[in-house]
């Protein structure tokens, strides 16, 4: 029955949304740069002193994996890596400098790429620049993105003397098949040894990054990869839906010789991972992610505090994000701001002692309250308009009831259930966050009538 169900649903709402790390979201980002108004901005917000999440993106890998949209650098050359790191040090730099002190940190993710490419003394020039640009609280969360293939030991205790607390693994899918087809083989055998020695050197959280919808994925074999992750009692799972946006990833075509899953068979998995996982004693964290009943996460989704950024699903709540390197986005509250992905051009700018900025927006009041409903609806999966009229006033409650009244469909599919002041997504419902937030998204009309695509499928 639920095979039936989710062919119908996945037909009824196919189509393509964003992930909605933030809103609005990225493709509104304009190359109309202001640099004074954006130089007050960025002072207002150190000004403040209140903590930031910073997150630093590392390009590099060795090898290509097909599946994989980031923007990220193919090399063997690690001198590419050091000419970059210094690259980062000068926009540490500037930024440090138009703080007047060193920027408070309340959270630090490394990602990729690859974190995991560096050599031990990238690692250890990595953390000198955090100590001398930025003021890392005691309590700060720590994490890193880690490729096994790439990680040693040495390079882990590296990772974890400059502060990294948390490690995200990369896994996919444990199937040899799958990992053949996207390019990307590793043992379970390496990737549980990596696990036990990450735990020896005191990392206090362990998550495994999985992904459903890959080619080649079968209920059948992704069964055995949720049996095989849970032998490595990680803290957190994270399972992405595969994106498949050949526009912007060249290297998908390949995926044409492969079978994806279809929408309903997508469906079929995540559904899979959210039985093993619940029944295994994790709780199902919004749209992707899993953490056991003690995790910082959980207790977050039940005590209200949860939230979302770039970097995903978080409990911090500073003052907005940095981001260092490469095509990386700021959220600093009233403005997104990303850097030029084009890596000659962040070096010439930075050169030049320019922050290498190529694309922002700058959030009107409206945008906020959006931003607001469509997090807390992606992070409690319920929404009240008193919750709404606290935060942002009448004006909040007349946007939140307008969206309401665009969800008939979902409230006849049983994917919500709508009183005259609240909207509370249920469990069936959680599978189509998105799709249930999207109606807040008053962006999203203008690029679901162009003819080229923009966001990966809604399901």
């Amino acid at each position: 029955m639920k095979s039936e169900l989710f062919e119908k649903l996945s037909a009824k709402y196919s189509g393509a949304l964003p992930r909605y790390t933030s809103y609005p979201t990225a493709v509104e980002l304009k190359h109309e740069l202001d640099a004074p108004r954006i130089t007050a901005e960025y002072s207002s917000v150190f000004n403040t002193r209140k903590p930031l999440s910073l997150y630093i993106h590392l390009p590099f890998c060795p090898s290509l994996c097909y599946f994989c949209a980031c923007n990220k650098i193919i090399t063997q050359d690690q001198s590419q890596i050091d000419h970059y790191l210094g690259l980062l040090e000068k926009e540490a730099t500037i930024l440090h400098t138009l703080s007047g002190s060193r920027p408070r940190l309340e959270e630090v993710h490394l990602g990729g790429g690859s974190p995991s490419y560096l050599t031990v003394k990238q690692i250890e020039r990595l953390g000198q620049l955090l100590n001398d640009h930025f003021e890392v609280l005691n309590d700060a969360a720590m994490s890193i993105e880690i490729d096994p293939r790439t990680l040693t030991k040495e390079k882990a205790a590296a990772y974890r003397a400059i502060g990294m607390k948390r490690a995200s693994l990369g896994v996919q899918d444990f199937d040899q098949n799958v990992q053949v087809a996207i390019n990307r083989e590793q043992s379970f055998v390496l990737t549980e040894e990596t696990v036990l020695y990450l735990r020896e050197l005191g990392y206090e959280g362990i998550n495994l990054d999985l992904v459903y919808g890959l080619p080649l994925q079968t209920l059948e074999g992704f069964q055995k990869t949720l049996e095989l992750v849970s032998r490595l009692d990680p803290e957190r799972i994270a399972l992405y839906g595969y994106a498949h946006v050949t526009w912007k990833s060249k290297v998908q075509h390949v995926f044409h010789n492969y079978p994806l899953p279809a929408p309903n068979e997508r469906l079929m998995l995540l559904n899979a991972a959210v039985n093993h996982f619940t029944e295994s004693g994790y709780t199902f964290i919004g749209l992707d992610h899993f953490a056991k009943k003690d995790d910082d996460l959980s207790r977050a989704l039940q005590n209200g505090t949860l939230s979302r950024n770039f970097m995903g699903y978080t409990v911090s709540h500073g003052e907005g994000v940095l981001a260092l390197g490469v095509s990386s986005i700021s959220d600093l509250g009233n403005l997104l701001i990303q850097n030029t992905p084009k890596l000659d051009q962040y070096s010439e700018l930075l050169e030049k002692g320019i922050l290498p900025h190529e694309r922002c927006l700058w959030r009107n009041g409206e945008d906020q309250i959006r931003a607001f409903i469509i997090e807390r609806l992606l992070c409690q999966s319920s929404l009240s308009s008193i919750e709404v009229q606290n935060a942002w006033g009448d004006r909040g409650v007349e946007i939140f009831r307008n969206g309401m009244q665009l969800l008939p469909r979902q409230v006849e599919d049983n994917l919500v259930v709508i009183d005259q002041e609240s909207i509370q997504v249920t469990e069936l419902g959680r599978y189509f966050l998105r799709t249930i937030a999207a109606v807040y998204d008053q962006y999203l009309t203008a690029h679901q009538s162009q003819a080229k695509p923009v966001f990966s499928q809604a399901v």
